[in-house]
């Protein structure tokens, strides 16, 4: 399920502006306290 999640996240961030790419990342690290992927 975790697998699928991230395989989403990898998508999506293909098609999102790059201005917010990092933000989106940061904010879900902040969230959750996971490792923030670059």
């Amino acid at each position: 399920m975790i697998i699928g999640g991230y395989v989403l996240v990898t998508v999506l961030t293909l098609f999102a502006p790059e201005e917010i790419v990092g933000v989106a990342y940061d904010s879900g690290g902040v969230t959750t306290s996971t490792i923030t992927l670059p």
